[in-house]
């Protein structure tokens, strides 16, 4: 009988680790965080990319190993799948976005990215972030995964080596991995014939922020996903038919199976990194029900008065009409259209919040900085967003002087283990880029 998820407290017996063992999984850590950095780099790094779809807001690559000795690539039933886009944004608010310190950090994290996970319990917090060190972080975690198409394939769960690292290029420019790898603990054995849950493997996933270096404001994200979800696709289906008609599984070569897996693995893997463009939105929505932002809010401009001067939206210049409705931004006060004064919603203490702010108020910036001639075309909503209004430019990339940048992982943390800086060379790693522009 499959385990009944989320699994008690307790549930892992969690023996005290030695400090020989700690700073031996914190060395490794870091350098799995490093590792995934490695993996964004799209030109002369350890996996060849190919572009897999280029969208309007972003491109998703499908890798293949370079040669045999990269760890984990050419492991066989291993898939790796790279996203990649641009936001206007800080690090500051990446790191704040994902900062699970206190538990009601860690509840409003897994309402925006724990839709995949049906349970999670930390085994082992080996570094914490700290007022002088909130970019460094190091947990033990088990966690296990909702299954993409419940009729068919089983769920899976990982034991896993998470890291949060910020790096350092020799140019200057500052980056931060945020990375989880599989890793063997005795306390936390595989649960298949227990519970029914098939262990996957990861070799190294996470998401990548690095300011942009000639558009101060800007983060290029890349999110990589690396893992071998092991184990057959259709399990349950399989077993279900087979119970029906044995000869069907008989006919069902393994070639025809390995197809279907990679079939349902390319499609969960797709949608996976298109989750990227999320972090657009939850940084737009931080922005605007931030305390700070809501107490400078204007209410001069949200009389009634001033919905009834304005004849037409502040930002794209649509002349109002039944079809374009007169909105007040709760920030800035303007009187906008719908399209450019979307809807947010945030959920903090079990309770949403909704608010109108334009798509300027949204960005962190006044509409002061921005002429009257601009249009709602030179603006971008994050998907998701509850607006029906779209548009995006691409941009022509901008490559540094010489074509590559040195990244160099700084661990202050471990200085006392004799473990040496991680120095990583990424050429061109400009390359490729689809970006929101905004005039200004």
């Amino acid at each position: 009988m499959p385990l009944k998820l989320p699994l008690p407290a307790g549930f892992f017996e969690r023996p005290a680790l030695n400090e020989y063992d700690i700073q031996r999984v914190i060395r490794e850590a870091t350098c799995s965080a490093m590792s995934v950095v490695h993996k964004t780099q799209l030109v002369g790094g350890p996996i060849a990319w190919s572009l897999r779809s280029d969208e309007v807001d972003v491109k998703i690559y499908k890798g293949s190993p370079v040669d045999d000795k990269s760890d984990g690539v050419a492991a066989s039933g291993a898939v790796v799948y790279m996203s990649v886009t641009e936001v206007v944004g800080t690090l500051d608010e990446v790191v704040e976005l994902f900062q699970t310190r206190t538990t009601k950090q860690a509840k409003h994290f897994a309402t925006r990215f724990g839709h995949q996970l049906k349970d999670a319990i930390k085994l082992y917090s080996l570094v914490e972030p700290t007022a002088d060190a909130p970019m460094e972080l190091v947990d033990l975690t088990w966690r296990a995964y909702k299954s993409p198409m419940s009729l068919i394939v089983a769920e899976r769960d990982a034991c896993l080596l998470e890291c949060n690292h910020a790096f350092t290029c020799d140019n200057g420019q500052r980056g931060w991995v945020v990375s989880v790898q599989s890793i063997e603990l005795p306390c936390c054995p595989d649960l298949e014939a227990l519970g029914g849950l098939v262990r996957m493997m990861n070799y190294g996933s996470g998401h990548v922020f690095l300011e942009s270096m000639d558009r101060p404001g800007w983060l290029e994200i890349r999110y990589v996903a690396h893992v071998d979800f092991r184990g057959i696709a259709f399990d349950f289906l399989t077993k279900a038919l087979a119970k029906r008609n044995r000869s069907w599984l008989t006919q069902l070569n393994i070639n025809e199976m390995a197809s279907r897996r990679r079939w349902v693995s390319d499609i969960h893997m797709t949608k996976r990194c298109r989750n990227i463009t999320d972090i657009d939105r939850f940084l737009r929505e931080d922005r605007v029900f931030s305390d700070e932002l809501l107490q400078r809010m204007d209410t001069r401009f949200l009389s009634k008065a001033s919905l009834a001067a304005a004849t037409a939206c502040h930002l794209c210049h649509v002349e109002f009409s039944w079809k374009h409705r007169k909105t007040n931004c709760a920030k800035c006060g303007h009187v906008l259209c719908k399209s450019c004064n979307p809807w947010w919603a945030t959920t903090k203490d079990s309770t949403t919040k909704q608010v109108r702010a334009c798509v300027i108020c949204a960005l962190g910036r006044s509409t002061h900085h921005y002429r009257r001639s601009s249009t709602a075309s030179q603006i971008s909503l994050p998907r998701g967003s509850r607006g029906g209004y779209k548009a995006h430019e691409d941009m022509t990339e901008d490559s540094s002087d010489d074509g590559s940048a040195t990244y160099t992982s700084h661990f202050p943390l471990m200085e006392s283990s004799h473990y040496s800086r991680t120095s990583i060379v990424l050429d061109d790693y400009s390359e490729y880029r689809s970006v929101k522009t905004v005039d200004g």
